[in-house]
């Protein structure tokens, strides 16, 4: 092997280190940056499921609270009738305060009667 050979294979084989040591490098470069990348998409994964937890229950929550539709047309008829008696009963008890408004004007027309006939030649 002649000096020149010799000296062209050290440099060919420094190349290939050089090369080498920055292949390395980017590689792990990218395995930082894909287990970085992992973190994130574990994290949002948890706080996916932990949104679809919530939105469970919240969708438990909803169907305990609400009501089918025969039973509210159900309720909203009773309320109506109670409404419908009350109504009833109020207007009564106006028409009762309205002959009890009207008692001081029968009264004295009944007094006016009774001095009119205890009157002599009345």
């Amino acid at each position: 092997m002649t000096p020149v050979m010799s000296l062209l294979l050290t440099l060919i084989g420094s190349l290939i280190a050089i090369v080498g040591s920055l292949i390395l490098l980017n590689l792990h470069s990218i395995k930082r940056c894909i287990g970085k990348l992992s973190n994130k998409v574990d994290s949002q994964d948890n706080s996916i499921a932990e949104i679809k937890r919530d939105f469970a229950m919240c969708k438990i929550d909803c169907d305990r609270n609400t009501v089918s539709k025969e039973d509210w047309v159900r309720s909203e008829a009773f309320t109506r009738d109670k409404l419908d008696k009350l109504v009833a009963a109020l207007n009564r008890i106006e028409g009762q305060l309205g002959i009890v408004d009207k008692i001081p004007q029968i009264a004295g027309t009944i007094a006016r009667e009774i001095a009119s006939q205890m009157r002599p030649g009345g």
